[in-house]
């Protein structure tokens, strides 16, 4: 369905739907990722989770080690002002089978952050940033207006790691779920909380070039309890 953007009182233009992840365009799950990376701002967390005010970007492809020797990435890593951590896969949805293999991925990511230390993580924001600063993230936190003071920071975020208390938001463009199809993926008996949300990015176009982005969260967030078996290896989670 195309959209229309006012130019003046009298004028509009149409924009069109920009379909992401096609063969011929350069608008591939790497450029959604690096889109939200670079424009925070768009992703909704304060309309998926209570008190949560904006999105402060830590990292993308947080690597986080697996029992075996083998790894998985994070697409983005990050915290909010009120030292929540946030945890954001995204995904296009050509393939169907992608919705059933993400919510578990993401998942699989919150359950091996919840065996890190903070500083565990540190150390890996080092490496991912590239950086020398014993404390990366509250040096990034710091440096885009979080107002908590280190200590804090450092407390919060080493609850939430041995609680396995994230937020976890989906980012895709042009999600079609529901809680009951996202509950199928989880056990509810594990003892770890996390917020789990869809969020849905609805990209146009115009002739002239205008690109407009539109967020929104198509599903209520619900905090599930979930149990979590990794296979052996490389193996997915089941």
């Amino acid at each position: 369905m195309p959209a229309l953007l006012s130019l003046t009182d009298n004028e509009y233009t149409t924009l069109t739907r920009i379909p992401l992840g096609d063969a011929n365009s350069q608008r591939q799950e790497k450029w959604f990722q690096e889109l939200l990376f670079q424009n925070p701002a768009v992703i909704p967390v304060e309309d998926v989770h209570p008190g949560a005010s904006r999105f402060i970007p830590v990292c993308r492809e947080l690597t986080i080690p697996k029992t075996g020797g083998n790894s998985v990435y994070l697409d983005l890593f990050g915290i909010t002002p009120e030292a929540k951590l946030v945890l954001i896969e995204c995904k296009l949805w050509q393939n169907p089978q992608a919705r059933r293999e993400v919510v578990a991925q993401a998942l699989e990511y919150a359950s091996l952050l919840r065996n890190w230390s903070y500083s565990d993580l540190a150390v890996r924001l080092q490496n991912a940033l590239g950086t020398k600063a014993a404390n990366p993230l509250f040096e990034t936190y710091q440096k885009a207006g979080g107002a908590l003071d280190e200590e804090k920071v450092h407390d919060r975020v080493a609850r939430a790691l041995k609680a396995g208390d994230f937020l976890v938001i989906i980012a895709g463009d042009g999600i079609r779920e529901d809680v009951l199809a996202i509950s199928e993926h989880l056990n509810q008996n594990s003892g770890m909380a996390t917020s789990l949300a869809l969020a849905e990015f609805q990209i146009f176009s115009g002739a002239s070039g205008e690109t407009i982005i539109i967020p929104r969260v198509p599903v209520r967030t619900e905090v599930l309890t979930h149990r979590v078996y990794l296979g052996r290896s490389d193996e997915h989670l089941t």
